[in-house]
């Protein structure tokens, strides 16, 4: 879908991301594992706001599950 994503895009306005495409990319981002095409379909978009609310989103969960995490280990 990544490849071909560019070819039937072109001359068109992008279109929002999907809720599945946000969350798909917060977890490469994190993990750094992103393919080109994938990253310039993402930069292809006209807003970066979606992508900023998911990784605040993801970190506050990441944090809180290690906090979690850290006071079951502890206590």
């Amino acid at each position: 879908m990544g490849l071909h994503m560019q070819n039937e895009t072109a001359g068109k306005p992008p279109k929002k991301p999907s809720l599945w495409q946000l969350v798909k990319t917060t977890l490469c981002a994190a993990v750094g594992v992103q393919t080109d095409a994938n990253r310039e379909v993402d930069f292809s978009q006209s807003s970066p706001l979606p992508y900023i609310v998911m990784g605040v989103l993801f970190t506050i969960i990441f944090l809180g599950t290690l906090i979690t995490i850290a006071n079951l280990a502890i206590g």
